[in-house]
């Protein structure tokens, strides 16, 4: 009976909420509220999971030779290949390739994190569009080390590879954050339409 209802309830706001954008009365700020209540958490959810949380993923452990200068922590870098039996001022032997590499600087390197410089991860954004809402890279410069990470790390999702998935407990939490934001948005229509 209470399921009859609610259902009854929710048929009638449908109504009126439809006679309402009928007339043009409903508010012109809805996508932007949808925006700030639900969407941002989303994408910080999105962010964390690549940038904080890490990949499931290894960093390559192939031999590498680095300069001071691709050192993120310049104090970290120590001479110590030698070429022809002679030490040199210019690179660094790192047997266990990038891996070593991150943890000779102090970086994590148990997962995959894409969180050095933070370029990347800042250049993840929404944006309003007439027709929704995008997510997606909104620096030019980052687009290249995003399309890389994708193809390299990313998870195939429906035959396209995606860098930032959420989990299903986070789109449940952006369905749920909607719903309640459309239900405050629609109370407050019709509370101003009596």
């Amino acid at each position: 009976m209470a399921q009859t209802s609610a259902l009854t309830h929710v048929l009638e706001r449908n109504k009126r909420l439809q006679a309402m954008a009928a007339t043009g009365s409903l508010p012109a700020n809805i996508l932007a509220r949808l925006s700030d209540t639900a969407l941002r958490p989303y994408v910080t959810d999105l962010k964390n999971n690549v940038h904080r949380d890490g990949l499931d993923a290894e960093y390559s452990k192939d031999e590498i030779w680095a300069g001071k200068t691709a050192f993120y922590i310049p104090s970290a870098f120590k001479n110590k290949s030698k070429i022809k039996g002679k030490t040199t001022e210019k690179t660094m032997y790192l047997e266990n390739g990038y891996s070593e590499f991150r943890e000779v600087q102090g970086l994590k390197n148990d997962r995959v994190y894409l969180e050095v410089s933070s370029d990347l991860r800042n250049a993840v954004g929404s944006e309003n569009t007439p027709n929704g809402h995008l997510i997606g890279i909104t620096e030019a410069s980052q687009v290249g080390k995003y399309l890389g990470n994708k193809n390299k790390y990313g998870v195939e999702i429906n035959g396209d590879k995606r860098l930032y998935v959420a989990t299903n407990q986070q789109r449940s939490d952006l369905h749920e954050r909607i719903s309640m934001e459309i239900d405050l948005i629609t109370k407050e229509a019709m509370n101003g339409a009596r």
